[in-house]
C-alpha cells in the first residue's frame, strides 16, 4: 500500500514573533470537588479522556473498564457511569493508549492499530498500522499520546471525519504528521517536514533500550492544526483552508525558551544513571499543549524549569492568531495548582496537584478577562 501525499502545494510563511502588548487577568476560584462515588476513577491517577459536546466528557474508567460521562451544568460536576467496555470477542478493544468519540462511534489508538467500536454493530473495525508503508510492515510505531499534560487526543474533527498523528516509525527513526480519516480509514503523510534531528536530540534513551520520545503536540482548532513542542516554546501552525503553514517564534520573560540539550547517556552508563540525567532534563522547563476557550484566545500550560522551592506553573494566553498576549504565574495566585485541565461550556478548570481523597477529584475555576486600561 502507497502513501500518498496530500498537500500538493505547501506555502510556509517566515517566522513571526509574538510580543505581548496586552494585559490580561487570571482570577482563581476557590478549590471545589467532583464527587466520583462508586467509579474506579482514582483522583490521584491521571484519567484518559475525551470531549463529547460543549459540557460532557467521556472518561474511561480503567478499573471497570467503562467509558463513563462527566456532565457539567448549572455549575457543577456530576459523574454519570457507562457501559463496561469487553476485553475479548468481537467487539473487544484490547488495552490501548487514547480514545476519541463521534456520535455513538469510539476510536481506541494503540500503538500497532486504531480500534473501531461501536455498541450497536456485531463487531469491530481495526485498521493496522503494519498496512502503511510509513511505519514498515512490522508494524512497530509509537504514536504520540496526544496532549503533553493531560491524556486525551484534542486533534480530531467529528465533521470531516480526521484525526491527526505525531507517529515515528521506530526502525527509520523518522517522525511525522499523518492525517487518518476514520470514515474512509484513508491513512495520509502529510508533505510538512518535522525537524527529526532536533527530536532525536532531545530524546532521552537509557542504557537497557527504553527511552523518552518527544513528539510533537498537534492541537486541532476548525482549519488550524497546531504543532508545537514539550521542549520549546516556539510552534507552526497549519491553516487548512489556505493549504499554509506558519512558524511562530516564541518569548518569554519568566521561564526559558527551551530545554537544555539532555546529556548524553552512554552505553556503559548503569540504569540508574540514566535515570538520573532523565530527571534532570525533566526538571528543566516543559511546554502544555494549546487549548481554546470559545472564539476570545488559545491557552497551554508552561512547567517552568526546577528550583529550590519548587515548580512554578504558568499560563501563556494568545490572541485568535496566536499572538501572544501575557503570560501569569499561576503558582503566585494559588501554588496548589497542577498541570492537568479540562474546558467545558468555554471555562478553564485546572485540576489541583495534591489529591487527598481518592474518591473526591479537586479542582479550581480559572477565570481569564482583560484588564481594564485605567487599572
Amino acid at each position: 500500500m502507497k502513501i500518498y501525499f496530500l498537500f500538493l502545494i505547501i506555502l510556509i510563511s517566515c517566522s513571526v514573533e509574538n510580543r505581548t502588548v496586552e494585559n490580561w487577568e487570571v482570577i482563581i476560584g476557590r478549590e471545589e470537588k467532583i464527587k466520583l462515588k462508586t467509579s474506579g476513577v482514582s483522583s490521584g491517577v491521571p484519567f484518559k479522556y475525551s470531549y463529547l459536546t460543549d459540557n460532557r466528557v467521556l472518561i474511561f474508567d480503567s478499573f471497570h473498564r467503562s467509558v463513563d460521562t462527566l456532565l457539567y451544568y448549572n455549575g457543577s460536576f456530576t459523574l454519570l457511569p457507562g457501559n463496561q467496555l469487553p476485553l475479548e470477542g468481537p467487539l473487544g478493544v484490547p488495552n490501548f493508549i487514547n480514545f476519541w468519540a463521534c456520535g455513538s462511534t469510539l476510536y481506541f489508538l494503540d500503538n500497532k492499530s486504531i480500534t473501531i467500536f461501536n455498541k450497536y454493530e456485531d463487531e469491530n473495525k481495526v485498521l493496522y498500522f503494519s498496512e502503511l508503508d510509513f511505519f514498515g510492515k512490522s508494524g512497530i510505531v509509537a504514536v504520540s499520546r496526544g496532549d503533553g499534560f493531560n491524556f486525551n487526543y484534542p486533534s480530531f474533527d467529528c465533521d470531516s471525519g480526521n484525526i491527526f498523528l505525531a507517529a515515528k516509525n521506530v526502525h527509520s527513526g523518522l517522525s511525522g504528521i499523518l492525517q487518518f480519516n476514520f470514515r474512509s480509514n484513508d491513512f495520509r503523510l502529510m508533505e510538512f517536514q518535522l525537524d527529526n534531528e532536533e527530536i532525536k536530540k532531545n530524546t532521552v534513551s537509557l542504557p537497557m533500550g527504553l527511552g523518552v520520545i518527544n513528539f510533537p503536540d498537534v492541537f486541532l482548532s476548525r482549519d488550524n492544526l497546531v504543532v508545537s513542542y514539550a521542549f520549546k516554546g516556539n510552534f507552526h501552525v497549519y491553516n487548512r483552508k489556505y493549504n499554509s503553514w506558519r512558524n511562530y517564534d516564541h518569548y518569554a520573560e519568566q521561564y526559558p525558551l527551551a530545554k537544555n540539550l539532555p546529556q548524553e547517556i552512554l552505553p556503559s552508563y548503569s540504569n540508574h544513571q540514566g535515570m538520573a540525567i532523565l530527571k534532570d532534563w525533566q526538571d528543566d522547563v516543559s511546554y502544555g499543549s494549546f487549548g481554546q476557550l470559545g472564539e476570545r484566545y488559545f491557552f497551554r500550560v508552561v512547567k517552568g524549569r526546577k528550583h529550590n522551592e519548587g515548580v512554578n506553573l504558568f499560563l501563556e494566553l494568545f490572541d485568535i492568531t496566536f499572538r501572544k498576549v501575557d503570560e501569569v504565574n499561576l503558582t503566585n495566585l494559588q501554588p496548589q495548582l497542577g498541570t492537568r485541565w479540562l474546558v467545558l461550556e468555554n471555562e478553564l478548570f485546572i485540576f489541583s496537584k495534591n489529591q487527598p481523597k481518592e474518591d473526591e477529584l479537586a479542582y479550581y475555576k480559572v477565570a481569564i478577562q482583560k484588564k481594564n486600561v485605567n487599572d
